[in-house]
């Protein structure tokens, strides 16, 4: 009987321990749950909230991208600033949208297209005087085209100047008269950096002015006075890049001419130029471009022209009526870069009064044109610095 009831008793606190322990196990179950949700919304929260990692992640990612763009951006300026160290500040254009550091490599394509940020006067003020009142006005065409980037300082204005050239006029009919008397000097006149070949003997020494008295440097140095241009650089000049202006003068020179001719067509290279015939005095052959040359021989009166290849070439005193250069069929406008009517800044070795001109009457050719005719078209050149960055239409 006593037994008995220790048995029960033993059998009841057995029970109560186990419904204890389960009791105790629920709420372990129930407290650990709640401590999960908690940690769970703080994870939530660390990782979505407005501070979160994702977040952070998100940002981090954006930084990180940002600081690759700025670090190529650097990179390429950098870039940029040691390529002009070692090869000269370059100027650029803007075509179809792009922006294109001009190269010897590259330039060549790029010659002869229109620029658009440039106008030296405005389309209803197409007329400059000259300095003698008693001479008419001179009318100058608005359109400027790029014609030559001078990478190696051969014209004394820098490494990289960039020259435009305006187009021939159009707004007038007849030629226009050059004033009789000449009076240009060499102190204001750009006649030494664009004719570079007449201040050199045949050994390349320099030598003082050769024949300064004659008419035809009178009138070259007239023509390449910047002191008889300055209202083209003063009037209406785009103020995009007015401050690139060196300055202007009234025509290109002989010696750029056949530099810009030969680049533009690629004529620079042997392998790429057709010998002509000398019997035939003939440039161009079966649509072929032969290269042009120059030299100039001092003591005598000017410039004499050549074309071939560089140990065969025929010279005359000026191009021949067999098309010295040919009308650019890339180029749409009736007058292009090269051929046409007008002065070229140079004196030709016909006599002391022969100054360089293009003529287009029989075919396109280098001619001479009288200092006393007291006639040609005028297509100002523009000598503008290398930092220069122009607009070219396509």
């Amino acid at each position: 009987m006593k037994q008995s009831k220790i048995n029960e008793m033993g059998f009841k606190e057995r029970k109560m321990k186990r419904l204890n322990e389960h009791g105790i196990t629920l709420v372990a179950l129930v407290v650990t749950i709640i401590i999960m949700l908690i940690l769970a919304g703080v994870a939530i929260r660390l990782a979505l909230g407005e501070n979160g990692l994702l977040t952070m992640s998100r940002n981090a990612t954006g930084k990180y991208k940002q600081a690759q763009t700025n670090e190529a951006t650097e990179m390429n300026t950098i870039s940029d600033q040691l390529d002009d160290l070692s090869n000269g500040v370059r100027p650029k254009i803007e075509i179809d949208n792009q922006v294109i550091k001009l190269s010897k490599d590259n330039v060549a394509k790029y010659l002869g297209k229109v620029v658009t940020n440039y106008k030296s006067i405005e389309e209803n003020n197409t007329e400059i005087g000259y300095e003698d009142s008693r001479y008419y006005s001179l009318p100058v065409a608005t359109k400027y085209r790029l014609y030559y980037v001078d990478f190696n300082n051969k014209y004394g204005d820098g490494f990289g100047t960039v020259y435009l050239k305006a187009d021939n006029t159009t707004i007038v009919t007849g030629r226009q008269q050059m004033p009789l008397f000449m009076t240009g000097t060499e102190s204001t006149s750009k006649i030494k950096n664009l004719n570079p070949s007449l201040y050199k003997d045949e050994n390349g020494n320099a030598i003082e002015s050769p024949n300064s008295n004659n008419e035809n440097m009178k009138a070259v140095t007239w023509l390449l006075d910047t002191s008889v241009w300055n209202k083209l650089v003063e009037t209406g000049v785009d103020t995009e890049i007015g401050d690139k202006v060196n300055y202007v003068v009234g025509a290109p020179s002989l010696e750029m001419m056949i530099d810009s001719y030969n680049t533009h067509y690629n004529l620079m290279e042997q392998g790429n130029i057709l010998v002509p015939f000398p019997s035939s005095y003939n440039a161009i052959k079966n649509g072929k471009r032969a290269k042009l040359f120059y030299k100039y021989l001092p003591n005598n009166y000017g410039y004499q022209v050549g074309y071939g290849v560089s140990n065969s070439v025929y010279y005359t005193d000026w191009g021949t009526s067999n098309y010295t250069v040919q009308k650019d069929s890339e180029i749409s406008d009736f007058y292009d870069m090269y051929y046409g009517n007008y002065w070229i800044g140079s004196p030709l070795n016909e006599d002391n009064y022969a100054v360089a001109y293009m003529d287009n009457n029989s075919g396109g050719y280098i001619n001479r044109l009288y200092t006393n005719k007291n006639m040609g078209y005028y297509c100002p050149l523009v000598s503008l610095k290398s930092d220069v960055q122009l607009k070219l239409a396509n």
